[in-house]
């Protein structure tokens, strides 16, 4: 990739991004696999100043059948679907250990199937 400020500067484009992190970099996908014009600006290196955690875990909205938070577990599930469809050697599986303390029903092994159903239920 070859930067050219001045062909940047006289190219008309329908979506300019502004940050080459993780979110820029993926909405700059995101608006190019569309079809869509796409420009991306960053200042130094791409994602030069990202997190330096380099566990991403994508959990597919797990981590929020707790709070039954629906909204979020679909959202995470989509957005899981995304990445393995997109980026499948980046995407795999990963074993945890699920914290239950703050639902006294999950706290059993029958609840904690039930949740894992109703997450099944809810994300596929």
């Amino acid at each position: 990739m070859q930067r050219n400020p001045e062909h940047v500067a006289r190219t008309h484009y329908e979506i300019v991004v502004i940050g080459g992190g993780i979110n820029g970099i993926a909405t700059a996908y995101e608006a190019a696999s569309r079809g869509l014009k796409t420009c991306l600006i960053e200042a130094s290196d791409f994602m030069s100043q990202t997190s330096s955690n380099s566990l991403k875990i994508i959990h597919g909205g797990f981590r929020y059948l707790q709070q039954a938070n629906l909204q979020r577990i679909r959202e995470s599930s989509r957005e899981r679907r995304t990445l393995l469809k997109i980026a499948p050697h980046l995407v795999q599986p990963l074993t945890c250990v699920l914290p239950t303390e703050s639902l006294p029903s999950l706290r059993s092994r029958p609840g904690l199937c039930a949740g894992l159903a109703v997450n099944s239920l809810i994300t596929f």
